[in-house]
C-alpha cells in the first residue's frame, strides 16, 4: 500500500517530503487534544498533522508535495481511532477543491478498487438523515436536535455532532462537500459563505478530508480564538496562534488545495478488517 501510495503521486510530479513530528506549536482545531513535553527550554508539541509544516514549505516554494508520516491525537482511541496513526497529506498549488476530490476518488480507486461515488452537500446531507435546513434554522433549533444526540455547547459542536452521526450510517464512498463556515477548519470561504471544503465517507467511515486552503494571515487567528473558546468550555489547553505559519502566510502563500487521509483505515477497510487495531504492527493496548 505504501509503495503504491508512493507511485501514485511520484508518477504525478509531487514531490515527498518530510516535516518534523515534534513542534513549538500545535493545531488549533477546537476537537483536537496535541501530547505536550517541557524540554526545558520551551514547551513542545506532538504534531496532531504534517499541515502547518507542509504550508511553511509552500509558502518558500510552491510546488505539489506529499508526505505520509505518523500523527498523534490525545485521546483519541476506539474501533477507528489511535493516538499514534499514520497519515497521507498532500497539497497542490494552483489546485482546487474539485481538483483535490477527484484526485482522491482515483486514488482510492487505485488503493482499494474503482467504485462509484455519490457526491452531496452537507445541506442536503442534514435534511436527509435531521430534517434540518442549515442554512436557515436559527441556533437555538439546531442546538435543540444536535441535543437529541448529545449534550452540546454551541453552534459549531452541534453542526460536529449531527454530521459525524449523519454520515456514521452512510454506506458506500460518499464524497460531501460545502460545509457550514463554522466547521471550516483552515479552508477558504467561498463568496456564498460555505467552507471551500469535502469529505470522502467510505461506508460510513471518514477516510479523508480536502479543501481549498484559506491563506489570510489575520484569518488564521481570528479562527484560533474562536477555537480556542471552544476549546475553553471543553476543558482543554489554550492553544497560541503558530507564529510560524502566521509569518509564513504573510510572506505569501499562493491559492492552494490539500488532503489529508487516514492510511490506516484505507487499509483495514481494504483487507476487510473491523478495527484499525488489526492492521496497526502495534496498537495502544500492545505498544
Amino acid at each position: 500500500m505504501l509503495k503504491a501510495v508512493r507511485e501514485f503521486f511520484d508518477a504525478r510530479g509531487y514531490l515527498e517530503v518530510q516535516t518534523p513530528s515534534l513542534s513549538k506549536d500545535t493545531a488549533s482545531d477546537a476537537f483536537l487534544d496535541s501530547y505536550a513535553f517541557d524540554s526545558g527550554e520551551a514547551r513542545r508539541y506532538l504534531q496532531t498533522s504534517p499541515e502547518f509544516h507542509m504550508k511553511r514549505l509552500l509558502a518558500h516554494a510552491p510546488r505539489p508535495v506529499y508526505q505520509i508520516c505518523h500523527a498523534f491525537r490525545r485521546g483519541e482511541t476506539g474501533r477507528l481511532h489511535n493516538s499514534e496513526f499514520t497519515m497521507l497529506e498532500w497539497y497542490a498549488p494552483g489546485a482546487s477543491s474539485a481538483d483535490m476530490a477527484e484526485l482522491t476518488a482515483l486514488l482510492v480507486d487505485v488503493l482499494l478498487k474503482p467504485d462509484e461515488v455519490r457526491r452531496t452537500s452537507f445541506q442536503a446531507l442534514m435534511r436527509e438523515v435531521h430534517g434540518i435546513d442549515v442554512d436557515h434554522c436559527d441556533e437555538a433549533a439546531l442546538l435543540s436536535a444536535a441535543r437529541a444526540v448529545a449534550a452540546q455547547a454551541d453552534q459549531t459542536t452541534a453542526l460536529d455532532c449531527l454530521y459525524e452521526q449523519a454520515v456514521s450510517d452512510l454506506p458506500g464512498r460518499v464524497l460531501v462537500h460545502g460545509f457550514p463556515a463554522p466547521l471550516a477548519s483552515l479552508a477558504a470561504i467561498r463568496c456564498d459563505g460555505i467552507a471551500d471544503r469535502f469529505e470522502l465517507i467510505i461506508d460510513g467511515i471518514e477516510i479523508a478530508n480536502g479543501c481549498q486552503e484559506m491563506t489570510d494571515a489575520d484569518e488564521l487567528r481570528r479562527r484560533t480564538e474562536r477555537n480556542n473558546e471552544i476549546r475553553r468550555v471543553s476543558d482543554l489547553p489554550h492553544i497560541k496562534c503558530d507564529t510560524r505559519l502566521d509569518a509564513a502566510l504573510r510572506s505569501g502563500l499562493v491559492p492552494t488545495s490539500g488532503v489529508a487521509l487516514g492510511f490506516d483505515r484505507l487499509l483495514m477497510l481494504k483487507l476487510g478488517k473491523r478495527a484499525i487495531s488489526e492492521v496497526l504492527t502495534f496498537s495502544d493496548e500492545t505498544a
